[in-house]
């Protein structure tokens, strides 16, 4: 199953590392969504509020039981990326989706 974090505007500001695999949207392929967010946390993504987070904007990520576009069903990340992946000029060369592989592979959209 793929499991997709999309990322709060939290402080005005997007994370971005390439090398980390961190960006828009980060797809993680798990097992389960307790399985996609400890991948989640290891890549750098982080849950509950980071004192670079604004008490406004809310937390910039939320875990993947929170996240689910649809409890019911599983993305697979073409799917997601053709229809819900919009341009945004914030990120370098519009990398605004990394899909996380089990194998440990990445791919850049």
């Amino acid at each position: 199953m793929f499991y997709v974090y999309a990322q709060n505007n939290s402080n005005a500001r997007f994370d971005f590392d390439k090398e980390a695999g961190i960006t828009h949207y980060v797809v993680i392929e798990a097992d389960n969504a307790d399985e996609a967010d400890i991948r989640a946390f290891e890549i750098g993504l982080y849950f509950g509020f980071a004192p670079s987070d604004c008490s406004h904007c809310g937390s910039r990520w939320k875990l993947a039981e929170e996240s689910r576009l649809d409890p019911e069903e599983t993305i697979e990340p073409h799917m997601f990326l053709v229809e819900d992946v919009p341009s945004n000029r914030d990120f370098v060369g519009k990398k605004e989706m990394c899909v996380h592989y089990l194998n440990g592979t990445k791919e850049w959209f």
